[in-house]
């Protein structure tokens, strides 16, 4: 599906890549499932911004100025 953004996160940025785009080619569905099968992380916005996660997103902290 053309109107699919999709980010994934794996121990390489070689495999992100390779991860995110296989995901984008099956869809949103098969896509998150192939990352969750796969054991990456991944987050999947359609074109009208419905959001499919998968495993477990990172989370950064973030720190306010004092």
């Amino acid at each position: 599906s053309s109107d699919l953004s999709v980010s994934a996160v794996a121990a390489s940025c070689g495999q992100a890549e390779v991860a995110a785009k296989t995901a984008f080619l099956l869809g949103p569905q098969a896509g998150r499932d192939f990352l969750e099968h796969g054991g990456f992380a991944g987050l999947l916005i359609d074109d009208q911004g419905h959001r499919l996660v998968a495993g477990a997103m990172p989370l950064t902290e973030q720190r306010a100025s004092s």
